[in-house]
């Protein structure tokens, strides 16, 4: 029969195991959809089509640049 201290030991690694085991196994479902998702950038013609491929509903990011170019001074204007 094991004794105490090494049955506590035991218990210690195995947790230490799957918790281990669990954050690679979560980590690499997560690298997945980066991968999946960076793939389908690369081989959308434009942001239309990969926004259609992707389901995804969100318009691109504006820029926040503090120097206006003589088109968007324009728009400002109007």
């Amino acid at each position: 029969m094991l004794s105490y201290d090494v049955w506590e030991t035991l218990m210690g690694t195995a947790a230490l195991v799957v918790t281990a085991f669990t954050y690679i196994a979560w980590r690499e479902y997560r690298h997945e959809l980066e991968r999946r998702e960076l793939y389908s950038r690369l081989m959308a013609r434009d942001l239309a089509e990969f926004t259609a491929l992707c389901g995804q509903k969100q318009e691109p990011p504006r820029g926040r640049s503090f120097i206006k170019l003589p088109d968007e001074r324009r728009e400002d204007e109007e």
